[in-house]
């Protein structure tokens, strides 16, 4: 028998080995391959369900410094983290305890799961139009990079007869004339199968090209001088609870003055309390209401910068408040002719002599000297039409939405006011 190390013992330990079917290479291999595959799939597992949480919710993924030394890695590592500290089985195999090259913690690998999901989520949408007709709608904007965007949303009426509206997809694009607007709209629609010819409306927002309107209105100095001023004065009264609260405030006193004095109409919708109607970029109309609303709340707000001048917590927020150093002698001109327009209150404001001379001091390019002397005979007629016209009609606001005219008579107007109020 020899030794322990003799060639009899080490042939015999050889053969119990190979009779060991457990222990073969091959069978050793496999099941380290096979553990492996699972730490791999509950890793990976763990990184999509973290990534379609955050989705879900609307949250940034990435950190600011995704470092081990980090005490904030960002929202997708701590939650990994959060997962690993309340499953053993997830912490053992997740962040410093995954092979290096098999994190799945990368930004590529999360975008690479949210592609996925996306093309998921499209081919769902995709499966619930079947070949039925569809709307599709169509806006731009720029994204926080200033990268043009394109989204397309799809409407439909789904087997059940239900109308829905799907988020289909955002693409990015060079520029958004028509000719690139319509090629990436139909590149999408055919990488679905979606037939154009099912097509059974559009809609377009456009609001890349109302920016484009926002600016070229915006390079003319005494446009931009004045929505400049807009902007400081609704800003100023609006960035405090406090002033706004001033500004509610005030807004209740005159309102409730000019109801006993008979100078406002009441009803439902009508006099309503708020805060001052900020301007959006994309939206030519929110310039006008933004005007509007403060030629609404003037008095009010007038009160509340009064006050800032007088009691404001800073030099700098007093100094903002000196409006008058703002304003031009020629925009406060511009203002005050520009109000003879105004059709509140039956045209009350309306004034021959202001709309005659914003004609030719503004506009000298538009009126010819034989043109304006024809206006004033024109407004003239125009001022009489409008005193016969509103002397038998009055127009009452029901809402924000409606208004009816009624003709002027104190019997109609008095049993149309019991019914408002």
């Amino acid at each position: 028998m020899g030794s322990y190390n003799s060639v009899h013992n080490k042939s015999a330990k050889s053969v119990v080995d190979v009779m060991n079917v457990t222990r073969h290479i091959d069978k050793v291999m496999n099941r380290e391959f096979s553990e492996q595959i699972q730490k791999n799939r509950l890793r990976l597992a763990a990184t999509i369900e973290s990534v379609c949480w955050l989705s879900l919710q609307a949250c940034g993924l990435s950190g600011h410094d995704e470092s081990s030394a980090s005490q904030n890695c960002g929202n997708f590592i701590e939650m990994l983290k959060l997962l690993g500290k309340w499953n053993a089985s997830i912490g053992d195999v997740i962040l410093e305890k995954a092979p290096g090259n098999a994190k799945y913690t990368s930004p590529e690998v999360q975008k690479e799961i949210l592609h996925i999901i996306g093309n998921k989520v499209r081919n769902k949408i995709r499966a619930e139009i079947g070949d039925s007709k569809f709307c599709i709608l169509v806006d731009e904007a720029k994204d926080i990079s200033n990268k043009e965007q394109m989204t397309i949303i799809l409407s439909f009426v789904d087997a059940h007869d239900f109308l829905r509206e799907r988020f289909f997809q955002i693409v990015h694009v060079h520029d958004t004339i028509a000719a690139t607007l319509k090629k990436e709209i139909c590149d999408v629609l055919t990488r679905y199968n979606l037939e154009i010819h099912n097509i059974r409306g559009q809609g377009y927002d456009g609001a890349s090209n109302m920016c484009a309107l926002v600016a070229a209105a915006e390079n003319e100095i005494s446009i931009w001088l004045f929505f400049s001023n807009l902007t400081t004065i609704v800003n100023l009264v609006t960035s405090s609870s406090k002033r706004n609260a001033e500004l509610q405030s005030a807004q209740v006193n005159e309102i409730a003055h000019f109801v006993v004095a008979n100078e406002r109409e009441t009803g439902r919708g009508a006099n309503q309390i708020g805060s001052l109607y900020r301007v959006g970029t994309t939206r030519w109309s929110s310039h006008f209401d933004s005007i509007c609303d403060l030629i609404d709340k003037y008095n009010a707000t007038i009160n509340v910068i009064e006050n800032i001048i007088i009691d404001g917590s800073s030099t700098s927020m007093r100094g903002e408040a000196e409006l008058n150093s703002r304003f031009s002698d020629e925009t406060v001109e511009l203002l005050m002719l520009s109000s003879a327009l105004d059709p509140k209150d039956n045209f009350n404001r309306f004034n021959i002599d202001k709309i005659c001379n914003l004609a030719e001091k503004y506009y000298p390019e538009d009126f010819t000297e034989q043109e304006i002397h024809n206006l004033r005979c024109q407004l003239q007629h125009y001022e009489l039409d409008v005193d016969s016209t509103y002397k038998y009609f009055k127009v009452i606001t029901v809402d924000a939405a409606h208004s009816i005219i009624i003709r002027n008579d104190p019997r109609i107007n008095s049993r149309v006011n019991n019914l408002l109020l």
